[in-house]
């Protein structure tokens, strides 16, 4: 039975609980940064709001340990060239620097825990994934390293001056919008062994008029390609019949071809 002093009691306890988890859902601000105070006491950066050209992210915002970068923290920035990841973080689950069109060069410690830097572009050591591609960069044509096994979300997105990527064997995932609103992109190369491309993955990329999809995909997510795009596939495959129902122009060849 609950007397009034029990229910008292957990009266208090239920507002002391709102009031903690209303205080860690806060949102606060430090010079460029608005950030987000986790349940372990670490920040998450939520949005950058600088114009410096070479951005140093801080290890830590009014005294807490900047753990992770939140989606789309730096996207649309128009200032940074280069922008340096300090050891404290360890979390970053989609390209958060997408649409910043100056940006060339993504650096990290090479004793950094989490992630590593191949000639300015963003990998996860754990994952062996393929985080985040310099919208900057001027280059036509990217080959992924050897080993890598995933294509983050919009790790591609907005490199309007690719027009060429190709594929490791390696790679068996593509996530969402991977490639997305990539202009140029006239030719990528997906390697037998892949299993799943995510929800437009090649969207708004009027340029690429088709892509061989390998028989070892089982998995395509909503208008992966464009309407324009014509897809290579085997007969029977899980694409072929993706297609078929997708509204894509399917052309289907035999395993042996």
């Amino acid at each position: 039975m609950f007397t009034p002093r029990k229910l008292a009691a957990l009266l208090l306890g239920a507002l002391l609980l709102c009031a903690a988890l209303t205080a860690y859902a806060e949102e606060c601000v430090s010079g460029d940064y608005t950030y987000l105070l986790l349940e372990d006491g670490t920040a998450l950066i939520l949005d950058y709001d600088g114009t410096e050209a070479h951005v140093i992210i801080p290890d830590h915002l009014d005294g807490h340990a900047v753990s992770a970068i939140g989606d789309g923290a730096f996207s649309n920035c128009a200032s940074p060239v280069s922008i340096t990841i300090p050891d404290s973080i360890t979390s970053i689950d989609m390209n958060p620097f997408w649409a910043c069109y100056r940006l060339k060069e993504i650096l990290v410690s090479d004793q950094h825990p989490a992630f590593s830097s191949v000639g300015g572009v963003l990998f996860s050591r754990a994952a062996n994934a393929l985080i985040a591609y310099p919208n900057g960069l001027d280059a036509e044509q990217y080959a992924v390293p050897k080993g890598t096994a995933v294509i983050g979300d919009f790790a591609f997105a907005d490199s309007n001056h690719l027009r060429s990527v190709i594929l490791p064997g390696s790679v068996t995932a593509i996530g969402d919008t991977a490639f997305g609103f990539c202009r140029s992109l006239d030719s990528v190369s997906l390697p037998e062994g892949m299993v799943s491309i995510g929800a437009y993955a090649f969207r708004s990329c009027p340029s690429l008029a088709s892509v061989s999809v390998p028989q070892s995909v089982s998995s395509i997510g909503f208008a992966a390609f464009p309407e324009t795009a014509a897809l290579i596939t085997y007969d029977g495959s899980y694409a072929a019949e993706w297609a078929a129902g997708s509204g894509l122009i399917p052309r289907s060849v035999n395993a042996g071809e």
